[in-house]
């Protein structure tokens, strides 16, 4: 419960990444979901929560580095553990090489944020994960496709408002089965 979880996602006008495949039926004509070339525009969000509580939706413009990165994390991370955190909590990122630059890790000791120690390439043990998952089906409910970038925004920030303390706490109090389940089968892929 003391452990900020944190990630960026990506959101598409077109719909989800990685959903170039559906199941349909045969004696049906298969739905065209873009007519835009690779989907046309999109949005990229970074987002944290704790607990029960969830962080104010950061949304990032152009091609991120450390410094961008930075910025993000004094703007929403900051606030956000000052306001909803106590003395001890710690800070989970990813790897993605903006998070593991030299002036990020500088910054963090500036700002003794503690980091909490996280294993290479396993997204299925990180909730912030699922909840993106979450969201994405929110935002992409029946198909739905979007006009432009605002339409887009709109529908992203209202999904992350109405995720409920209830859903936070249930993907916090699954960490314990993801780490059983993590090494039952002994690092590899989970159901998580």
């Amino acid at each position: 419960m003391n452990v900020v979880w944190s990630d960026e996602k990506k959101f598409n006008l077109d719909g989800p990444d990685g959903f170039g495949y559906y199941w349909h039926d045969l004696r049906t004509d298969k739905r065209m979901f873009s007519k835009r070339q690779q989907g046309g525009d999109s949005v990229m969000v970074w987002g944290a929560f704790s607990g029960t509580k969830k962080c104010e939706l950061s949304v990032l413009n152009g091609k991120q580095d450390a410094i961008k990165y930075i910025d993000t994390l004094e703007s929403y991370l900051l606030p956000f553990v000052d306001q909803e955190m106590g003395p001890s909590w710690v800070f989970m990122q990813d790897g993605a090489s903006i998070h593991r630059a030299r002036r990020t890790f500088q910054w963090f000791d500036e700002e003794e944020i503690p980091l909490l120690e996280w294993p290479a390439k396993s997204p299925d043990l990180n909730p912030i994960e699922n909840l993106w998952g979450i969201l994405a089906r929110t935002v992409y409910a029946h198909q739905r496709q979007f006009r432009d970038v605002d339409e887009l925004l709109e529908v992203i920030m209202e999904a992350w408002d109405e995720v409920s303390e209830e859903c936070l706490e249930k993907l916090v109090r699954s960490m314990q089965k993801r780490c059983f389940e993590c090494l039952m089968a002994k690092g590899g892929p989970t159901k998580y």
